[in-house]
Formats: C-alpha cells, sequence, structure tokens
C-alpha cells in the first residue's frame, strides 16, 4: 500500500511525541467538578455539557 504525504507527516508527528514522552491522546485540560448552586448536587453525563 502506498502512504501518502499527509499520512507520512502523522506518523512522524505521532513518533515524535511518543520520543519526547508525551502521549497524543491524553487529555491537556483538567477536570471541572460542576455543582448546582441551589442543592450542592454534582451534575454528571451530559449535564456537564449544558453548564460549562
Amino acid at each position: 500500500m502506498k502512504s501518502s504525504k499527509t499520512r507520512e507527516m502523522l506518523k512522524e508527528q505521532y513518533l515524535n511525541c511518543l520520543k519526547e514522552g508525551r502521549i497524543p491522546w491524553q487529555a491537556g485540560w483538567k477536570k471541572l467538578n460542576l455543582y448546582n448552586g441551589f442543592s450542592n448536587h454534582q451534575y454528571t453525563g451530559i449535564n456537564k455539557i449544558f453548564y460549562v
């Protein structure tokens, strides 16, 4: 199978990240704990999307 330039570029970037000790699929953000201000109940699941 012939590799495209894009595929080769992505493969190169991926391997460079691994050599640097970075894992490309790890989230680079912090998890937020969101709570209802009235009941102090922590939002879960789809509710988090609507309150961010």
